[in-house]
């Protein structure tokens, strides 16, 4: 009975020693099936109008600020914690699939206001809904949004006056 005793505690911490090694060396795992995933470059990142948009504000600022283009909107707001993660977690994922056209930022990286270009897509009823939803973030988080139509990016008198105030301060600063 002694022998059965000793050779059952033997097997016993074998069975053991295997498990953790089976645990530091993953083997026991199961192998994920996953067909393997293949990706294509983008042709660009910005739309004709886009970059069209992107060179009238980068001639407009006159190297006041950065555009930073395709900004997701979880990047420029957060949410203001309700301290319950099923309400926060929803409201951040409203914002973390979304993106901005441009983004102005200072040179000290500093957020000054954004920029959204309305092509026809935002004429959509589900675009005017998610417009409304963005323009009402942006105004809770009291960061500036503008919006023009392609081609109209000038006739925004608001964000031309914007643009000249940045300027303008800019200029100040770097003269004192």
């Amino acid at each position: 009975m002694d022998s059965l005793g000793s050779i059952f505690g033997l097997f016993i911490v074998g069975a053991i020693a295997l498990g953790l090694l089976s645990a530091l060396t993953g083997s026991g795992r199961r192998q994920s099936k996953a067909a393997p995933c293949y990706y294509d470059a983008q042709k660009g990142l910005l739309t004709p109008p886009e970059i069209a948009a992107f060179r009238q504000l980068v001639k407009a600022l006159g190297g006041s600020a950065h555009v930073a283009p395709k900004v997701r909107i979880a990047d420029i707001l957060k949410v203001r914690s309700s301290g319950n993660r099923k309400i926060d977690g929803p409201a951040f994922n409203r914002i973390s699939q979304k993106h901005v056209d441009f983004l102005i930022i200072s040179y000290s990286g500093d957020i000054l206001f954004a920029v959204e270009i309305d092509d026809k897509s935002h004429e959509r009823s589900d675009r005017k809904k998610r417009d409304e939803f963005v323009n009402a973030a942006f105004q809770s988080a009291r960061v500036e949004l503008y919006r023009a139509a392609p081609g109209k990016l000038s006739e925004n008198s608001e964000l031309k006056e914007r643009i000249r105030e940045l300027r303008q301060s800019t200029a100040l600063a770097s003269a004192i």
